[in-house]
């Protein structure tokens, strides 16, 4: 998934449109759990697994671009999905509550995304829905749920894998 869409995005790589995420740096965020003590990374581990056990993989298919972020933040283009959001929802909805149980009574709008780019310009979003619209329908199965943290720093933030849980295996058998 991620080298297809980065070879869809590719055109709109111009230095001034964006600091692009690339390889490894691409992916979809169910939750975002922000800064987290290391003594909680193994309760949230456990959690990730007790919920990833009862969802089965999804089938997911790119859709439109959006963006959030903006006046004195940077701005955060994204790409979203036009198959399996529903059902990637009901696993965020499900997972929100078990890894931030200090917000567990906060409803929160939850939309699974593809962050794909910092800083974009303004016009980015709308030049990423036209490559969208016209390429080839970009699929694929969500099968895990990578639990990351994310270093930000001056140059492209990097991603710390913490945990890795397949989708739909009891919780025991992931590490």
């Amino acid at each position: 998934m991620t080298a297809q869409l980065g070879a869809l995005l590719e055109p709109l790589h111009l230095p001034a449109a964006a600091r692009w995420m690339r390889g490894a740096s691409i992916h979809m965020t169910l939750v975002f759990i922000g800064a987290t003590s290391p003594g909680a990374v193994p309760q949230i581990a456990t959690a990730i697994r007790e919920v990833a056990a009862r969802h089965r993989p999804i089938r997911v298919r790119l859709g439109g671009a959006g963006s959030f972020g903006g006046g004195s933040r940077p701005r955060v283009a994204w790409v979203g999905l036009a198959e399996g959001a529903e059902s990637l929802r009901r696993l965020a909805e499900e997972l929100h509550p078990r890894v931030l149980p200090q917000f567990a009574g906060t409803p929160r709008a939850l939309s699974p995304h593809i962050t794909v780019a910092r800083r974009a310009a303004d016009d980015l979003v709308l030049r990423m829905d036209r490559v969208l619209a016209e390429a080839p329908p970009v699929t694929w199965t969500a099968d895990r749920i990578v639990h990351y943290r994310s270093h930000l720093a001056i140059g492209p933030p990097l991603h710390e894998q913490l945990s890795e849980t397949i989708l739909g295996r009891p919780a025991a058998t992931d590490r």
